[in-house]
């Protein structure tokens, strides 16, 4: 059979959902990646302000506080940016979710069509089918 307008477009619109589905599985990782990078970013800021308390508490010099104190600024700078990361990895996922449902929308719109065009040229081969026939008998009528 040959392949119709709307096969084409069918077979374009699968390998363009295909691909959306894997990019969203991609940035489904790279989120769940930059979220627990946050996670961990989080502990460790805790542990160290434990640690610093500690250190507060007993006896320490000086420099062993602020050299805490400075490590609690450079990890909390670095969870802002991851923070920032994962925000920007929200947003992005949404885009690109969105971007598949407006795709999966099109494919199915020409999986219809595709359908729509079996279903004419099924009704188009019935009817010249039974007008075949009709014309079949009217001969083998009129030749008695």
């Amino acid at each position: 059979m040959m392949e119709t307008v709307w096969d084409v477009l069918l077979d374009k619109a699968e390998i363009v959902v295909k691909r959306q589905r894997l990019s969203v599985q991609d940035l489904k990782a790279k989120k769940d990646k930059a979220y627990a990078q946050k996670r961990k970013l989080t502990d460790l800021v805790s542990e160290y302000h434990d640690r610093l308390s500690a250190i507060q508490s007993r006896r320490h010099s000086l420099a062993e506080a602020s050299s805490y104190r400075h490590f609690i600024v450079q990890i909390q700078d670095l969870l802002i940016r991851s923070e920032e990361e994962c925000v920007s990895f929200d947003n992005i996922l949404e885009n690109a979710k969105s971007e598949l449902v407006h795709s999966e929308n099109e494919r199915l719109k020409f999986e219809s069509l595709v359908q729509r065009e079996k279903n004419a040229i099924t009704q188009k081969k019935r009817a010249r089918d039974t007008r075949n026939l009709e014309e079949n008998v009217t001969l083998q009528y009129n030749w008695k």
